[in-house]
């Protein structure tokens, strides 16, 4: 292990509580803050123990802790970008290799879509050749659903109204109105489905020109989709918006 004593970006703290947790510990200070403690170090720390903490504060990575100036563990910000590098290129292949043998079923849920949203997912792949390993199941989380909700919603007397009520009710609620909705949905994919099914029964022109769901979270490059010029939109067989409906669309 590297000696952490030239390094100066850290802050120490005094416990406040420990809690047991799983095969660890919880350590607690500042009336709140928390950070989890593995057990397999062979230490019992207490209330008033003095905790310093190696990193650039709160929100970032703990590169190391030391209890009571024992240091358990430590890594330099070389020595933790390199291993979380390693870690993330193994996920990688992981996670990609689980989508190429996938990949089938996949694509027969892509077809089966109706036309804007198998256009909408065939946008993100051309743009990014890595999206239907990285991406394409999080996007079809938004994209089956937002189907499901628009075929309820488009035999509502005021679609729109409809929606921002829907939106408004508990989860159970909007499962009885909507059975087939996936229990898996984060916020940003939930939110993206109501989206889409607005889009879907009002224009669905804007299905297609939406940004992708994970978006939000790795940018539009990364997400694959940069914001559709005329052209594309007549190559998809879409009637391109007037200039400001795009500027609405892509924001």
């Amino acid at each position: 292990m590297t000696n952490p004593w030239d390094d100066d970006r850290f802050e120490d703290v005094i416990l406040d509580d420990v809690r047991p947790s799983g095969t660890g510990w919880e350590l607690r200070w500042d009336g709140g803050t928390c950070f989890g403690l593995s057990g397999e170090y062979d230490v019992t720390p207490k209330a008033g123990d003095h905790v310093r903490l190696y990193g650039d504060g709160f929100g970032y990575p703990v590169r190391g802790l030391a209890l009571n100036g024992h240091v358990l563990y430590y890594e330099t910000e070389q020595e933790y970008r390199d291993r979380a590098a390693a870690e993330q290129l193994t996920r990688d292949v992981e996670k990609k290799a689980l989508a190429d043998a996938a990949r089938p079923e996949m694509d027969a849920r892509v077809a089966a879509l109706p036309e804007c949203f198998r256009k909408r997912i065939e946008r993100f792949r051309r743009n990014n050749a890595d999206f239907y390993w990285r991406y394409e199941r999080y996007e079809m989380s938004a994209c089956v659903d937002a189907v499901w909700i628009a075929d309820v919603m488009r035999d509502q007397r005021d679609p729109t109204e409809w929606l921002n009520n829907f939106r408004a009710l508990p989860w159970d609620a909007q499962k009885a109105l909507v059975p087939d909705l996936d229990d898996g949905h984060s916020g940003n994919t939930f939110g993206m489905a109501l989206r889409l099914a607005h889009h879907f029964v009002t224009d669905p022109r804007l299905v297609y020109a939406e940004h992708a769901t994970i978006a939000t979270l790795v940018g539009c490059e990364d997400a694959g989709c940069l914001p559709v010029s005329d052209r594309e939109m007549v190559a998809a067989g879409f009637e391109p918006f007037p200039s400001t409906e795009a500027d609405d669309a892509a924001s």
